[in-house]
Formats: structure tokens, C-alpha cells, sequence
């Protein structure tokens, strides 16, 4: 994420919760496009103009669940004129096409004429390979990709982002004055323009893959905070022994080596402690 959209997510999640950067590092996580915190028992999602963008372009270029989360309807309400008529975008998406995905299209889209926005788009919808191939090569051939992704963003959802974002529910949208590069570059949802102030969504995500992303996130933290923990232990257990193994192999002091033999069957127990959780885990996976 780059750091100036990261800054004013933290910033939004700063002011709804009333806690410090340094807070948040324990329960929350960023991707490339939002800010994921899990607080008071819930899991939340911020997202600015600039995430729902990233997102999608992300979305497209990459082709994960973008036969979800652009929806035909989507694209079709983002204006895009006739531009799937295009011999250019027609041509990259053929030759994208597998042999069983060229069979489809022949069948489904007719080569006499030209077919109508809605119609095609819905036409391609019914296969999920090829839709998502038809979005690729739609932004690959596009005049201005940004502008295709901005108005699929801006016209093509609904103001509370709930397609694209999986099922999040929006609770609020969070105004926030902060200096930054990422300001708005038109009007949207009836925000109007000021300057140095951001516009911050706040979505529920209980439920949601965001959640189950969090989770993860949570036990991988949890998991590498127990590993350190238990290397920390172990390394206390000889640096506090290495005095009395001076003194006993050295200087043949008899209570240092009781001190050792003491400290090596602690290491021990420990030792012990750690190939039961090491053989747990293994028997988990």
C-alpha cells in the first residue's frame, strides 16, 4: 500500500476509535487497496476513492474474482459506450480465448452485426473464464485505461460499494483533514471538494473474507510472538549459565556447577515443552 493512502486510512481509523498509530499496530492489517482492523470485537474496513480504484484495477489486471466483483450490470451502468463492438478489443480477446472458451463465443455472440452493450456483457457473463478475459483485454485496449477503471468505480456501483467489497456493509463515511497528494479528482456521491479533506468509508466486514484475512493475520502473529517468545526463553537459560560454566570448568567452583546443572535440566524441561508444540503443529497440518 503506498504510504500516503495508508496514512490517511490509519488517520481515519485514528479519529472513529480514538487511538494512536502505535495502538493500531497490534490489530490492524493493510493489503494494496484497505485498511482491516479488528477493534472491540468486530472487524472493520476502510476504504477511501483511491482503494475502491486500486481495487478494481487490481481486479481486472489480475482477474481474481472479477466475474464477481464487476458484475455486468456494473459495467454497463460505468458508460463505456460501445467500445465492446471494437475490432481491436474483439481480436485481443479471441486470441486470449482457449478452444473450448472460442466455441462459447461463437456461440453465444453473433458475428453479423452489432450487438448491443447489456446484451453482450450478459452474454459473457454466463462464463466466468471468459468474462474475466473480456475485462482484461477490454482495459488492455481501452484509449485510457485509468479512466475506464475511474468510471467503473465512480457511475458503475452504487454509493456503498457492496458488490465490489465482498458483502461489507457501510456504516459511515469518516471526513477527515489531513495534507495529501490523494485527494479526489471530481465529485462523487455528492462529496464536494475542499481542500485537504478526505473522504474515508467505514464498512462492517464481520463475516466477510476480510474477517477470515484478519484471522489469519491474528494467528500468524499470534504463532510468530509464541515462537520468539520461546528462542528469547532459551537464550536467557544460557547467556544467565555462561558465568557459572566459567567459573566451574575454570575455576572448579562446586556451586557454580550445582547452578548448571540446575540451569541445564530447565533447558530441558523447556527443551521438552517445545518439541510437543513443534510435533502438535506438524500433527495439525
Amino acid at each position: 500500500m503506498e504510504k500516503s493512502l495508508e496514512k490517511i486510512l490509519k488517520e481515519a481509523c485514528k479519529q472513529k476509535f480514538g487511538i494512536s498509530f502505535k495502538e493500531m499496530e497490534s490489530f490492524t492489517f493493510n493489503d494494496d487497496s484497505h485498511l482491516i482492523v479488528e477493534y472491540d470485537d468486530e472487524i472493520f474496513l476502510f476504504a477511501d476513492l483511491g482503494s475502491y480504484v486500486e481495487l478494481v484495477k487490481e481486479t481486472i489486471i489480475e482477474g481474481e474474482a472479477s466475474w464477481a466483483r464487476v458484475h455486468w450490470t456494473v459495467l454497463v451502468d460505468s458508460e463505456i459506450d460501445h467500445f465492446h463492438n471494437n475490432p481491436k478489443f474483439r481480436g485481443i480477446l479471441w486470441q486470449s480465448l482457449n478452444k473450448k472458451e472460442q466455441e462459447f463465443y461463437q456461440n453465444t455472440i453473433s458475428p453479423v452485426g452489432a450487438t448491443k452493450e447489456a446484451d453482450y456483457w450478459q452474454a459473457l457473463y454466463l462464463d466466468k473464464g471468459v468474462y474475466q478475459k473480456a475485462l482484461k483485454a477490454l482495459y488492455d485496449t481501452y484509449p485510457s485505461p485509468e479512466t475506464l477503471v475511474f468510471d467503473i468505480v465512480t457511475i458503475g456501483y452504487n454509493e456503498n460499494y457492496e458488490d465490489l467489497l465482498d458483502g461489507c456493509e457501510m456504516i459511515e463515511t469518516i471526513e477527515i483533514a489531513v495534507k495529501s497528494e490523494r485527494q479526489p479528482i471530481m465529485q462523487v456521491q455528492g462529496r464536494g471538494l475542499k481542500k485537504d479533506e478526505v473522504y474515508v468509508d467505514l464498512h462492517s466486514a464481520k463475516g466477510t473474507c476480510y474477517a477470515d484475512i484478519c484471522n489469519n493475520k491474528i494467528d500468524k502473529i499470534v504463532e510468530e510472538d509464541l515462537l520468539m517468545k520461546r528462542f528469547k526463553q532459551l537464550k536467557e537459560l544460557v547467556d544467565t549459565l555462561k558465568g557459572d560454566f566459567k567459573k566451574f570448568y575454570n575455576k572448579g567452583n562446586n556451586a557454580a556447577g550445582t547452578r548448571v546443572r540446575k540451569g541445564m535440566q530447565e533447558m530441558k524441561n523447556v527443551a521438552q515443552e517445545i518439541r510437543i508444540e513443534i510435533q502438535n503443529k506438524k500433527n495439525s497440518q
